[in-house]
């Protein structure tokens, strides 16, 4: 019953975030009976992260971006960087481009992406190669990576994740991509499939229940019969 329940946060959490851009579905990880039986008793509920992309669709908003191939923006504070596909950002009052949650958009060198107060962002646009300009001037280049295995990636709140502290494993550059401007890249979540999902997850959760309920009242019986 506990897997049920585990399972079923997992499907609400994928369902919640089903119109949040760039936000990864998690999936629960299946295992063998016989380890099952050896972790009784542990908390081994487990969920995986489906990279699979999401579908790209137009917004008309100048600070919106969405990479069609492979790949993260990159986004930090402190000396801190996480990795996203939520292209979502806005622009702060020093003229840094930032998140929605206040994390600087970083550029091709680590630092915060700003763009100079004395442009028009209205024109704001960027190339399949990720230079951000600002008419026929270039502000800078954001910085694109991409990891091997990006399920060894930690996920960090909803559309944020981050590399493992006790890992070295380091991003690199990549080739096989395009940067979209004004446009988003939705949830890679499908809705009827984490219905049915859950309806097949409150159904077990049933049987389990029953077969509980039904042990319980046996195990009664036989402590009356001895008592």
């Amino acid at each position: 019953m506990k897997r049920e329940m585990s399972r079923l946060e997992i499907i609400t959490e994928n369902l919640a975030n089903n119109t949040t851009p760039g936000f990864r579905r998690a999936y629960p990880v299946g295992e063998s009976f016989d380890k099952l039986l050896q972790q009784a008793g542990r908390n081994n509920d487990a969920a995986a992260v489906d990279f699979s992309t999401g579908a790209l669709r137009e917004t008309g908003n100048p600070f919106d971006f969405a990479i069609n191939g492979e790949g993260f923006f990159t986004v930090g504070k402190e000396n801190r960087e996480f990795y996203t596909r939520n292209g979502h950002f806005t622009l702060g009052p020093d003229g840094s481009l930032m998140t929605d949650s206040g994390l600087n958009v970083l550029d091709a060198n680590s630092r915060p992406m700003k763009i100079p107060n004395d442009l028009n962002t209205a024109n704001l646009s960027i190339d399949s190669k990720g230079n951000l300009k600002v008419g026929e001037n270039i502000v800078g280049q954001l910085k694109l990576v991409a990891f091997q295995d990006p399920k060894a990636l930690n996920r960090v709140g909803t559309a944020l994740f981050e590399k493992p502290a006790d890992t070295k494993m380091e991003p690199a550059k990549i080739d096989d991509f395009k940067v979209m401007n004004r446009s988003l890249e939705g949830s890679n979540t499908v809705v009827f499939e984490e219905m049915a999902n859950m309806i097949t997850c409150m159904r077990n959760y049933e049987t389990c229940s029953k077969i509980l309920k039904a042990q319980d009242g046996k195990d009664g019986q036989i402590i009356q019969q001895l008592s």
